[in-house]
């Protein structure tokens, strides 16, 4: 079995290891508040001329437990005998958050710390059992923190072999956050950006509220957060934030963009593209466009179109070979396309709608429209599209007018050549023909009978046959006509009268023999005779008269005969 001294000083040892590692978890967060503050205590015992520690010696910060009347300092308190009713206060100075309460008892007589009361400002925070106290070091946790300036214990009951209820403990440590932390644990760090950081309770160690304010930027309860960037001068109210913007960003805070502007990077002076359907994204500007601007900003005209002075609603030319500038629309463009812009045909070109490959007819005055190539003729070609000759004209140029003799006025456009009215000469019919003379009597004019050959086209004048009269040759000479006249007549008369006999005989020969058929012969036989008589003598009267009339007819039909055997 163990020797006392030596079991004592195991004990010793293990009661110290416990405080040390106690300790050394609270000095990293914690301070102990009570340290060489004001304090009192009700009574203090003696042993002749030496006293036990006054209320100091419960907080001058030794954790020794051995009570020794002769150590110096007096490393714990003891109340007299005669204490009835013992305390012991001391007074922290101002209100602080104590979070725990650890009270070092004397070694050897943790029954006198039976029924003792521990109270924060006159409110109990903890009571000891009455029994059954093991450990010399008790922790009083106080969750949440308490808040309080005065701790005071005292004692109620008599432990057994006391006649008064002692007081007898060695250190009273009371436990607050240290500067700097807060929290239920004092886990928590105070902002840096507290005013007065580093001095005495500065933030308060429940909430880490910053007590005297934030420094200039910053603003909230415990100084967290920062003032808007967007602030005018960087300062904002400390309860809420608010400040004056800068223009660009959001109030009150001033911590977004407004709405218009975006990139916080830039002070939020970059504005949202005019072409946003609604306000764009207040951190990179993208937004939903409006037809004919270029996603995702929205600041520029999209492919095809361009002019954002004009919301971008112009549209690239049809004619451009790619895509045209977005500034001002202007392209390469493909042929047949007016440059710069390309939404119209070229000059000499129409029709868009192929492309503008239809080109302006040759004969047009000027250029065509561009849209159907219509456009005001020079003389000579056909409205409205001045492609071809007009009626009436032929030539490269249709610069030539069909010739007058043409029928209908119409000829071939390429070398006029037409289908002649009677008396023109093919193939332009463009002077008479043979025969035929005097465009200004649109050559009806007929060449005189008695002209040797041919007559002139212009004027019908030719060389005469003989007994023709110059210088047309339509009549023959007066002389020509009277020896021409005697043999035609007596021929002529005699081919008159061969003709009359004949016929009578034909008559008499068809009533006889019809008569013959009736059986009336006498009848038929006495008018022959009569009839025969009275005909030679009708015939002998009309051929001397006949000769007379038929002279000056002979001669007519004697030239016609001439003319025709001269034709064939």
């Amino acid at each position: 079995m163990m020797e006392g001294p030596t079991c004592t000083w195991i004990v010793a040892v293990c009661v110290f290891t416990e405080i040390l590692l106690l300790t050394t978890a609270q000095v990293e967060r914690m301070r102990n508040l009570a340290l060489n503050k004001a304090c009192d205590t009700s009574s203090r015992y003696n042993e002749y001329t030496k006293y036990s520690g006054n209320c100091s010696a419960a907080i001058n910060g030794l954790i020794n437990t051995y009570f020794q009347l002769s150590s110096s300092p007096p490393n714990c308190i003891h109340t007299s005998t005669s204490d009835n009713s013992p305390f012991w206060w001391v007074d922290l100075g101002q209100n602080f958050s104590v979070h725990e309460v650890t009270i070092y008892a004397r070694t050897g007589s943790l029954k006198r710390m039976q029924c003792v009361r521990v109270s924060l400002d006159g409110r109990e925070i903890y009571t000891f059992p009455s029994s059954g106290i093991a450990n010399v070091t008790t922790g009083i946790y106080l969750h949440p923190p308490e808040h309080g300036r005065v701790v005071n214990i005292t004692r109620n009951c008599i432990s057994a072999g006391d006649s008064v209820p002692l007081l007898n403990i060695c250190e009273v440590q009371i436990w607050g956050c240290t500067n700097g932390s807060w929290g239920d644990d004092c886990q928590y760090q105070c902002s840096p950006w507290c005013q007065g950081s580093g001095e005495d309770n500065y933030c308060d160690s429940d909430t880490g509220t910053c007590l005297k304010g934030c420094m200039l930027g910053y603003w909230g309860d415990n100084c967290t957060f920062t003032c808007g960037e967007g602030c005018n001068g960087s300062a904002c109210n400390m309860s809420d934030g608010t400040c004056e913007c800068r223009p660009g960003w959001e109030s009150p805070l001033c911590q977004n963009c407004s709405d218009g502007y975006y990139n916080v990077s830039n002070d939020c002076q970059n504005t949202c593209g005019r072409g946003c359907n609604d306000i764009c994204s207040r951190t990179d500007g993208t937004c939903q466009c409006q037809q004919g601007w270029q996603p995702p900003l929205c600041q520029s005209c999209s492919s095809g179109h361009y002019n954002v002075s004009n919301d971008c609603q112009d549209t690239c030319g049809e004619g451009c070979n790619d895509t045209c500038s977005r500034t001002n629309g202007t392209c390469l463009c493909h042929q047949g396309w007016q440059p710069p812009l390309c939404q119209d045909c070229l000059h000499g070109h129409f029709n868009v709608s192929n492309d503008c490959h239809n080109i302006c007819g040759r004969g047009c005055h000027d250029t065509c429209k561009s849209t159907d190539g219509t456009c005001q003729c020079e003389t000579g070609w056909e409205s409205p599209m001045c492609q071809k000759c007009s009626i009436g004209h032929w030539g490269d140029n249709c610069s030539n007018s069909c010739a007058i003799g043409c029928q209908n006025a119409v000829c071939d456009a390429v070398n006029g050549t037409c289908q002649c009215k009677r008396g023109w000469a093919a193939p332009h019919c463009d002077y008479c023909s043979d025969n035929y003379y005097s465009v200004s009597s649109d050559c009806q004019n007929t060449c005189g009978e008695g002209c040797n050959n041919t007559c002139n086209r212009t004027d019908g004048t030719c060389l005469c046959r003989p007994g023709w009269d110059s210088p047309l040759c339509q009549r023959q000479s007066t002389s020509e006509i009277t020896k021409t006249n005697a043999p035609v007549g007596a021929i002529v008369g005699s081919v008159v009268a061969a003709a009359v006999a004949v016929v009578i005989v034909i008559a008499i020969l068809y009533l006889r023999r019809r008569q013959q058929h009736k059986g009336s012969r006498p009848r038929l036989q006495a008018f022959p005779d009569k009839f025969l008589s009275t005909s030679r003598q009708q015939l002998s009267t009309d051929d001397a008269e006949s000769e007379i009339e038929s002279e000056q007819s002979v001669a007519v039909h004697a030239r016609k005969g001439e003319t025709k055997h001269k034709n064939c």
